[in-house]
């Protein structure tokens, strides 16, 4: 095919996505009028379209539009509860994996899919280990496996999809210019809700859902725009830690943005967020030395500067007498990171518990238990009787669901010994490329994507988290491809 005959032909291509999304638009738009039983539906279709459309276009507003898209899902899907109630199936959370597979199908058609870093043979084994893992019958059905496999494989598709289309201005582009107006904006929102309480859209959401995790000494957290309240704290963590290394960079606009966000992540009220940010922000102070020499040391006297400064500001706070929501927040903030080992008033033993427990249950059953073992998959699709047995007390404690909460035991879970150790590998080989790209480079957008991946460690794989493991497995991808043309250029 001439190069003439392969413009026309993707010109076609583009407005034939155009003309389905305006057929989309108008079919399910008539549907609506008549009737709302199919309005979420209507609308996932409608996005979908036009997505795909944006992305024949140009793939990159595809990636910065799906994830703003997937940033702000949770309250877009409460925002319906009003005109459609609250479904247990809803068709509006498959339209980022949708993209996400539509942007591999472009990369697979160009050409652009290369295995030529030892992460990205790694990561190829560990999906397909994932794949047969679908069908393994512990989990309770394939078609459990099949769901669990949206919270792990559809993630790591923005790894490929991250190689294929970042480039050093994207990154900054996407780190700066997206995730932190983002960041601001649910800020805000979270502010609102701590101050006010949540609106009432979120609130029928609450009661249907029965989301008992939102729940501080009888008030309901911040979530501020997102799925959970879990995703809203960590949202904030990968904000403040790119805003502090803006600050690194002398830039003043973080001295502004970083209080704002910083209020609203402590009145969310989670703290392992809180504890990893601060030791991030020690870890990127510290590199800014080139010798290792210099660099423990200067490690080492952030941490006591930190942990000495949190000591102090927190035994201040626990003076003061606040009451109402933002008292409740506070003293719940204050005594969990007061009394870190006191099991009645912070719950990092059942946290330690449950990671341990997720690594003996990949001993037990070295083979694996399926990759809705460890998802709301299992409890949703299958027998929560099932999953609890064949996940023993750790299946009991999550009722049925199995997580571990940190995304390497849960792989232990699913995928086995064999499973682990590979995801080991890859967590590895992420943090080591970082450090080689920041070493290198040196400059704001690599020490940004490090110190998001040090403060997301833990947590690259939690699927429920639909916009963060995008994002964090997008940056991952991203870092791979420019280690890579850093390292032939040099």
């Amino acid at each position: 095919m001439t190069r003439m005959g392969f413009l026309l032909t993707r010109l076609w291509w583009r407005k034939a996505w155009w003309l389905v999304g305006a057929s989309a638009v108008a079919t399910f738009g008539i549907a609506w009028l008549v009737g709302t039983e199919n309005l979420r539906l209507a609308i996932a279709a409608v996005l979908v379209a036009t997505l795909g459309g944006v992305a024949l276009m140009n793939p990159r507003y595809a990636i910065v539009a799906t994830l703003v898209y997937l940033t702000v899902l949770g309250d877009f899907r409460r925002a319906l509860i009003p005109l459609t109630g609250w479904p247990s199936e809803d068709p509006l959370l498959l339209v980022g994996p949708t993209i996400a597979v539509l942007l591999i199908g472009f990369v697979v058609a160009g050409q652009r899919l290369h295995l030529d870093t030892p992460l990205s043979y790694w990561l190829l084994v560990l999906m397909i280990l994932m794949l047969f893992q679908v069908f393994n019958p512990l989990q309770g059905g394939i078609f459990v496996g099949m769901a669990g496999a949206l919270f792990y494989i559809v993630p790591l598709l923005w790894f490929w999809v991250g190689r294929s289309y970042a480039t050093p201005n994207f990154m900054a582009f996407l780190l700066y210019r997206v995730v932190i107006p983002l960041a601001v904006l649910a800020a805000l929102l979270g502010l609102y809700q701590a101050f006010y309480g949540l609106l009432p859209f979120e609130q029928e959401w609450v009661n249907l859902a029965g989301y008992s995790a939102l729940s501080v000494e009888g008030h309901i957290r911040p979530i501020s725009f997102f799925v959970s309240a879990s995703e809203f704290a960590q949202y904030l963590g990968i904000a403040l830690v790119v805003l502090w290394v803006d600050l690194l960079g002398r830039a003043r606009i973080a001295l502004v943005l970083i209080p704002l966000l910083a209020l609203a992540l402590f009145l969310e009220s989670s703290r392992l967020v809180i504890v990893a940010l601060l030791f991030t922000v020690v870890l990127l102070w510290a590199l800014q030395t080139r010798s290792l020499v210099a660099w423990l040391p200067r490690f080492a006297l952030g941490l006591i500067f930190i942990v000495a400064g949190l000591a102090l500001g927190l035994s201040l706070l626990q003076q003061l007498s606040l009451t109402g929501r933002v008292g409740a927040l506070v003293h719940h903030q204050v005594s969990g990171l007061l009394n870190p080992f006191d099991p009645a008033e912070s719950t990092l033993r059942l946290h330690i518990d449950f990671f341990v427990q997720g690594l003996t249950e990949g001993v037990a059953k070295p083979f694996g238990q399926g990759l809705g073992a460890t998802s709301i998959a299992g409890a949703k699709y299958g027998s929560t009787e099932i999953t609890a047995d064949a996940l023993g007390t750790l299946g009991t404690a999550t009722g049925g669901t199995g997580s571990t909460e940190v995304d390497l035991s849960n792989m232990f879970v699913s995928l086995g010994i064999a499973g682990g150790v590979i995801y080991m590998v890859v967590i590895a080989l992420v943090l080591l490329t970082a450090l080689r790209y920041w070493h290198k480079s040196r400059n704001l957008v690599a020490l940004a994507i490090l110190g998001v991946l040090v403060v997301e460690l833990g947590q690259w794989l939690n699927g429920g988290h639909y916009a963060l493991s995008a994002l964090i497995w997008f940056c991952i991808g991203s870092l791979d491809k420019l280690q890579k043309l850093r390292e032939d250029y040099d």
